[in-house]
């Protein structure tokens, strides 16, 4: 009998030893919040957003953040109503930050710790206030861009045209891939806000290795893009079609312009020559003085004779 007990008891030792490290890993209760909230010291109209945030929260789940649905109030007291819940692997006592449509709110009470497993009214209000030049004055905006993980295919894969590509944000965001292979291209914006992103890319070439980067941005206009990742898609890739060699066009041989043949110059006719001159008229020859004058040479002769016979005669 003694034996029995002893073993018994032995199991029992045995099998609290066994959960000790499961009841450790149990995650913390979430601490849930609701209360009124205000903007411009007027109720939050429905549809605006509450969020609460604090290092290591577990962001863009269901419950946060949450919407008004009725104006003036976000969550409820009731065991039914929806609330705020804050959970994560978060240190007792940590303050929180919450954010009215991603602008730092004021609270009431004005510090709020968090505590694994309470249910607390926190009431919020904030002012808005359109930006001014220069900065400076205003409410804080929420300048935090979401973390995006698990970037990986989607369970539908790849095909030979087609890749759809999955994502987690830790806040709701949209949804976007630029992707490339050659030229770097975009799909289209899912403008949806969601934690959980999935996209789908067509029009890709089979046997083709793209890279692609994902990208969301939150309701503050944070956007956050991913590292690179790539993917093949299916099938072979297409024989890019040899680019026929162009035949020189021949250069034709240029036709020579003639060289005008000059037209020569008319030489001017020579003036006209003058006539010649007639010539003087003949002088008539005047015999009979003619004769007087032979015969008055001959007469002198004959004196200028005798004369000089004369002399030497004597």
């Amino acid at each position: 009998m003694k034996r029995i007990v002893a073993l018994l008891a032995s199991l029992v030792l045995l099998m609290v030893l066994l959960a000790t490290p499961a009841l450790a890993q149990v995650p913390p209760l979430p601490h849930a919040f609701y209360g009124e909230v205000e903007i411009n010291d007027g109720p939050a109209p429905a549809g605006t957003q509450v969020e609460a945030k604090v290092d290591q929260v577990l962001e863009g789940t269901d419950w946060n953040p949450i919407d008004v649905t009725e104006p003036g109030y976000y969550g409820g007291p009731g065991a039914l109503d929806p609330k705020l819940v804050v959970q994560g692997d978060i240190e007792e006592g940590a303050t929180l930050t919450f954010y009215v449509d991603g602008v730092e709110a004021e609270t009431e009470p004005v510090l709020v710790e968090w505590h694994s497993g309470e249910v607390t009214e926190v009431n919020l209000s904030v002012t808005i206030t359109a930006p001014r030049v220069g900065g400076g004055g205003g409410a804080r905006r929420d300048t935090t861009a979401p973390r995006i993980s698990a970037v990986l295919l989607c369970p539908e894969g790849v095909t030979e045209t087609t890749a759809d590509i999955c994502w987690k944000t830790n806040e709701k965001s949209d949804s976007q891939v630029e992707y490339w292979c050659n030229g770097h291209k975009k799909s289209d914006l899912d403008e949806e806000m969601v934690i959980n992103h999935h996209v789908e890319l067509t029009g890709l070439t089979p046997g083709t290795t793209y890279y692609y980067k994902t990208m969301s941005m939150d309701k503050a206009d944070n956007e956050a893009v991913s590292d690179e990742y790539s993917f093949t898609t299916l099938g072979i890739a297409p024989t890019p079609t040899p680019t026929p060699t162009p035949v020189p066009t021949p250069t034709p041989t240029p036709t020579p312009t003639p060289t005008p043949t000059p037209v020569p110059t008319p030489t001017p006719p020579p003036p006209p020559t003058p006539p010649p001159a007639a010539a003087p008229p003949a002088e008539v020859i005047n015999w009979p003085v003619l004769g007087g004058i032979i015969a008055g040479v001959e007469v002198v002769g004959l004196l200028i004779f005798f004369l000089v016979r004369r002399r030497a005669g004597e």
